[in-house]
């Protein structure tokens, strides 16, 4: 939809980079001869399948929406507007798929395409519709009508090709929208329209709006043009209704949708026509927007819907899988990574895509009860659309935004360098990382001293070094988000000479005062999922220290073991409730901090029902 160059950049940022790719199997060898096929209902298409060496035999056709179009033998049929996924089957189970949009089709148009032979237009029979600028803004109502309007309706309508209209804002505020409303009738002039009046939204200023302010923009608008007895519609980007559009309120309103370089758009909510990219008319000098129209709004009486007119086209279509995302929009924080979870009955895996992984990128995780597990990583401030595709086309998005100022959080570890001296086989250490995950860490010479987990605290992970033997390794700890870092660790055995005693050991204290403060790791702690958490204290005391809760009806706590540098103890979550774990040792010192327990715990007892998110599975 060219308009002024401001708008014309705008809409390359706003509509272009959101790439949907065509599903196809992991191991497939084969490919579609078209990836996206249009048609008007009635007529036909046929798909084949290629290969490198030719065309490839099929086993089976399906379509996910046989109300829209059908297929047999790789020959399509479209019945009736909307769009369905087409997808041939090989006999060992590869697959490969194409888009088929049943629609009418359309261009829009402004003084951008200069004068048009519409005669000309009308007699190609690629255009059954026309949306056609009649401004924009409502400051200056002499300049800032569109110098082609008159032309292009009169054109048009002289042709027999039904018209709309679209008006292009930059309203900031409901007065501002109220005269754009006023000022796009009065262009309108009475005339009469086949298609809707379609607000146009998609400035930076509409882009970074709050919802509401937004929302009564758009309601100021569509309810001044609908008083004057048209019918009001949107038209903006996936990422602007999926934004500062996303209001339920505005959902009432006809959708048009912009979205190029992609098969299908990727907006999981119902919508009437899709601009999809560029195309070259007979009688138009250059490229003009092509548009894809799913209901016939020429002989459906205006918007509503009826017969074989169409109506709103929804996602997918498929009636025997859905998909779903467990997050509609998602913000960092100081985290690094974010896990969310894509729920779909579809036993093959969908294909997740961000738009800006320079911004928010994305990679499976793996697979959960009814459904898959995916990670987002910050990666740079901005935003980025986060795309979930199946192969029989259902679609669902959302917005993954990295504020200004956040940064990647480096992974931290509370020490820089190891000895062992014989006096302890084993040591302690925590790695503390925004991820949920717990880091890779390994050791460079397991000869010398291996490592393993060993538990989770609030804000990190703990790891033990065991001792092998003399020399020296390097122990690197890599976490989910691909920061790192790494310490080295001396290893020792009686033939060897042995060694500094200690090292930095993550602010173990050498102890022996008597009264103060115990140091411990841990100044809080709330249960969510886990039902069990380790903390330390250090202390140079060769007698472990001793614990106890304030309230062991909500949790408990116990004696767990010696770490280099202290001793561990492990708090159980027994029921609802705060309790205040004291830790006393025998220099007098102690240390105390709040635990939250859950209601819903299970508790720390022995025995019981272990769970498990799967009770039956066949392959």
């Amino acid at each position: 939809m060219p308009k002024k160059l401001l708008s014309l950049f705008l809409t390359l940022i706003l509509v272009i980079g959101i790439s949907v790719p065509v599903p196809v199997s992991a191991d497939s060898s084969f490919s579609l001869n078209q990836t996206m096929m249009a048609l008007r209902p009635g007529e036909t298409g046929l798909l084949t399948a290629i290969s490198g060496s030719g065309t490839v035999s099929v086993q089976s056709w399906s379509s996910s929406n046989p109300s829209v179009a059908t297929v047999s033998g790789g020959r399509v049929q479209a019945i009736n507007y909307g769009i369905s996924t087409v997808t041939a089957y090989l006999a060992d189970g590869s697959y490969a798929s194409c888009q088929v949009h049943v629609a009418l089709m359309g261009i829009d148009v402004s003084y951008y395409q200069k004068t048009i032979d519409w005669n000309a237009v009308a007699k190609s029979g690629q255009v059954d519709f026309a949306i056609i600028r009649t401004g924009y803004g409502g400051e200056d109502w002499t300049n800032q009508v569109d110098t082609c309007f008159e032309q292009n309706y009169a054109g048009a309508v002289a042709n027999n090709i039904p018209v709309g209209v679209y008006h292009f804002s930059y309203a900031t505020t409901p007065e501002m929208a109220k005269k754009e409303a006023e000022f796009c009738l009065y262009i309108l002039n009475n005339r009469k329209l086949d298609y809707p009046v379609f607000y146009d939204i998609e400035t930076s200023a509409h882009r970074n709006m709050d919802v509401a302010t937004m929302t009564s923009i758009v309601e100021t608008f569509c309810s001044t043009i609908a008083a004057a007895g048209y019918t009001p519609a949107l038209y903006s980007s996936p990422s602007l209704f999926n934004g500062s559009l996303s209001s339920p309120t505005l959902d009432k309103y006809d959708h048009w949708v912009a979205h190029y370089g992609v098969d299908r758009p990727a907006y999981s909510k119902p919508f009437t026509i899709w601009q999809s990219g560029f195309r070259s008319i007979p009688g138009i000098s250059g490229n003009v927007d092509a548009n894809y129209g799913y209901k016939d709004y020429a002989n459906s009486g205006g918007s509503s819907s009826g017969g074989n007119s169409g109506g709103n086209v929804t996602p997918g279509g498929d009636d025997g899988y859905t998909l779903e995302c467990d997050v509609s929009s998602y913000t960092f924080g100081n985290n690094n990574t974010y896990e969310f979870i894509v729920k779909t009955d579809n036993p093959r895996y969908p294909t997740v895509q961000s738009n800006a992984p320079d911004v928010v990128s994305v990679a499976f995780s793996g697979v959960t009860n009814g459904g898959y597990r995916f990670t987002l990583t910050k990666q740079s401030p901005g935003d980025a659309v986060i795309t979930i595709v199946d192969d029989v086309g259902n679609v669902c998005a959302f917005m993954a935004t990295v504020p200004n100022g956040s940064t990647q959080t480096p992974v931290q570890c509370d020490t820089s360098s190891y000895t062992f001296t014989g006096s302890s086989n084993s040591y302690i250490f925590k790695v503390t990382t925004p991820s949920s995950m717990a880091p890779t860490v390994t050791s460079s010479n397991t000869s010398v001293a291996t490592v393993s987990y060993y538990a989770a605290t609030t804000d990190g992970f703990l790891y033990q070094l065991t001792n092998k033997g003399a020399g020296q390794t390097t122990i690197n700890i890599l976490d989910q988000n691909g920061t790192s870092l790494s310490f080295p660790v001396t290893g020792y055995s009686e033939s060897s000479s042995g060694g500094s005693s200690g090292g930095s050991s993550g602010g173990s204290s050498s102890g022996g005062s008597s009264g103060g403060t115990l140091p411990c790791d841990t100044s809080s702690y709330t249960f969510t999922t886990l039902n069990s958490y380790t903390y330390k204290v250090t202390t140079s005391s060769t007698t472990p220290p001793t614990a106890t809760s304030s309230n062991p009806s909500a949790v408990s706590v116990a004696y767990k073991g010696t770490c280099d540098g202290g001793y561990l103890f492990t708090i159980t979550n027994q029921g609802a409730g705060q309790a205040t774990i004291t830790t006393k040792d025998a220099d007098g010192r102690t240390c105390s901090f709040v635990a939250t327990g859950k209601g819903t715990s299970s508790g720390g007892s022995s025995t019981g029902t272990l769970p498990c998110d799967t009770s039956a599975y066949t392959f």
